[in-house]
Order: C-alpha cells, then sequence, then structure tokens
C-alpha cells in the first residue's frame, strides 16, 4: 500500500473527519476493555505493520471482487465457492488506508479506516489486539 503525506496536523485531523471512520478501538468493546500492552515506538510500528499486511490482504484478495461476486455457497451442496471474477476493464481497485492514533496518556489505541465505497463487500473484520510485550 502507499501512505499519505500530510502538512500539517490539521491537514491530517480535516482528512480523518471527513473520511475515515472507526475501525477499532483498545482497550474498547472488542477485546473486553482490557488495558493495551505496553509498547515501545518499536512494538507499535510492528504492529501497524502487521495490520497493514492483514488490510492489504483483504483488499488485494477480496476487496477487488464487487458485491455479489467472488466467495458463495454452492446450492446443491451447500458448501463454500470461491468464484474468479477478473476485474473488468474501466473497474478500479480500492484499497483502504488506516491511521493509528495512539494515545499514550490513557494507553489507548483508536486505529480509523477510510470508508469503503458502496459498490464493494463490506468494512473489513476488525484487526487482531496487539501482541503481548515483547521480552
Amino acid at each position: 500500500g502507499d501512505f499519505k503525506i500530510y502538512y500539517s496536523k490539521t491537514e491530517l485531523q480535516d482528512d480523518v473527519s471527513k473520511n475515515y471512520e472507526e475501525w477499532v478501538t483498545f482497550p474498547g468493546v472488542a477485546n473486553d476493555f482490557k488495558p493495551l500492552p505496553k509498547m515501545e515506538k518499536k512494538g507499535q510500528r510492528k504492529y501497524e505493520i502487521f495490520c497493514g499486511g492483514f488490510l492489504y490482504y483483504h483488499d488485494v484478495e477480496f476487496k477487488k471482487y464487487r458485491k455479489g461476486i467472488g466467495f458463495s455457497i454452492d446450492k446443491t451442496n451447500g458448501s463454500p465457492v470461491w468464484k474468479h471474477f477478473p476485474l473488468l476493464p474501466g473497474d478500479k481497485v480500492f484499497e483502504h488506508f488506516i491511521y493509528f492514533d495512539w494515545e499514550k496518556k490513557v494507553d489507548t489505541l483508536t486505529i480509523y479506516i477510510t470508508k469503503t465505497p458502496d459498490e464493494y463487500n463490506t468494512t473489513p473484520p476488525k484487526p487482531p489486539p496487539p501482541p503481548p510485550p515483547e521480552s
């Protein structure tokens, strides 16, 4: 994926408020409000890269299929079937952007994700929680 470059905190906040939605917050409902493990910058970066890979797989392998096509259930025996539909000429490939808001004062992390256009499948499932502290 790509990175967006912002030239001011105001420009970043404006883009996040207009084009992103909350994907997950730690501690939060998704993890029974358990506190975040203590992570240094290196651990935070590893988690950001892990989430980026998770999202890249979702966008490249799943999002490229428009609504109504892709994974389905075989009507004769009920087994899952993955149909392969190449992109048609003129179809765009959509990839999400994510923004990590690490708040050290209260040990919270909120990950924001760009909104999914209607013509694509749903927003990706929530990412796994951050790993335990490195020893």
